[in-house]
């Protein structure tokens, strides 16, 4: 009888591992569909998802750092393998607990958001380290893209530790992904796109000499939303673009630029 029983269930549990130790690649998360106060499926750690803890007033992974809980992690599924063109990009924010999320938190020395790679899940390597130094409080969420051409070829796990150095707040992470460069553009020929503001509501501002370029705005996959060969204001109206995240790519003669926009009304 036991047998039987196993032998029905048996590849069940092969589907149901299967689906969870590998991510598809490009591997986008943004935790939506996962019910609050959960890890998300093929996550390994301690770092829940809660509602209004992420882009748009949706779920987002958040640790809750206090006196009584002063280090969280979390590991994401293995994804893979990866290029020399891949990268990690993630949104965060540190947020005060005090009628969240009415204010940011103000950082001090300990207060730390470091991210590792690995190809094993066991060792890993200090990718970035966002601390006191480097982090400026903000309501607002912050784009990370960080490269992974030290990975290429291989299969990866990234890992999020967040640590307290004072005081009791959240450390929110929201739209993590592994993915390639942006319609294929290198790396050595994106330069930083100076437009404001952001995040945007109806209408992005750019230098006035960029007009003339062609512009493209895609969402974080590359897909491509809206896009206009000729530039002829410094003003681009987004009034038509829902909520979210994006790339705002111009482009002119000999080079590329870009910029990581978030609309928010």
């Amino acid at each position: 009888m036991m047998k039987q029983i196993l032998k029905k269930i048996l590849p069940l549990l092969l589907v149901c591992i299967s689906a969870t130790a590998f991510a598809q690649y490009p591997f986008r998360d943004g935790f939506s569909g996962v019910p609050s106060g959960q890890v998300p499926p093929g996550y390994v750690g301690d770092i829940p998802v809660r509602g209004y803890h992420g882009l748009d007033d949706e779920k987002g992974l958040a640790s809750w750092l206090k006196s009584s809980n002063q280090q969280d992690s979390i590991i994401t599924p293995k994804v893979g393998p990866v290029n020399a063109k891949s990268y990690l990009l993630f949104f965060y924010r540190w947020v005060s607990d005090n009628i969240y999320p009415s204010e940011p938190k103000l950082p001090v020395k300990g207060d730390e958001l470091e991210v590792f790679v690995s190809t094993d899940s066991i060792n890993f390597t200090s990718l970035y380290l966002i601390d006191s130094a480097v982090h400026k409080p903000n309501l607002n969420f912050k784009v990370v893209q960080k490269y992974l051409t030290d990975y290429d070829g291989n299969y990866v796990y990234i890992k999020f530790r967040c640590s307290r150095g004072s005081g009791s707040y959240y450390m929110d992470i929201d739209s993590v992904q592994v993915a390639g460069t942006p319609l294929g553009i290198q790396e050595s020929q994106m330069k930083e796109l100076k437009a404001y503001p952001n995040p945007a509501q109806n209408v992005i501002y750019i230098e006035q000499d960029k007009v003339g370029g062609a512009y493209m705005l895609t969402d974080l996959t590359g897909k491509v939303i809206e896009e206009q060969k000729t530039i002829t204001t410094n003003t681009i109206d987004v009034s038509g673009v829902a909520n979210g995240n994006y790339v705002l790519l111009l482009r002119a003669t000999g080079y590329t630029e870009r910029k990581q926009i978030v609309i928010q009304r």
